[in-house]
């Protein structure tokens, strides 16, 4: 009931969270999925910055030449 509650309130605010697929409404995508659902799209993002590309060294190969 809660999750009604919350898309009624969101659509009357202006915002749209609907979505084609099994779930209709973000609102029901837990919240583990969601935080999924965020690192895949930031992920695209910098693929698309990058162009594509593979890092060519990795965090711990850099952490290994800090001084300290």
């Amino acid at each position: 009931m809660h999750v009604e509650d919350l898309a009624e309130v969101e659509r009357a605010l202006g915002y749209r969270y609907e979505l084609d697929g099994e779930a209709d409404h973000y609102q029901w995508i837990c919240p583990r999925c969601r935080r999924s659902l965020l690192a895949i799209a930031q992920a695209n993002l910098w693929t698309g910055i990058r162009g594509g590309e593979p890092l060519q060294e990795s965090r711990s190969s850099r952490s290994a030449d800090l001084p300290g």
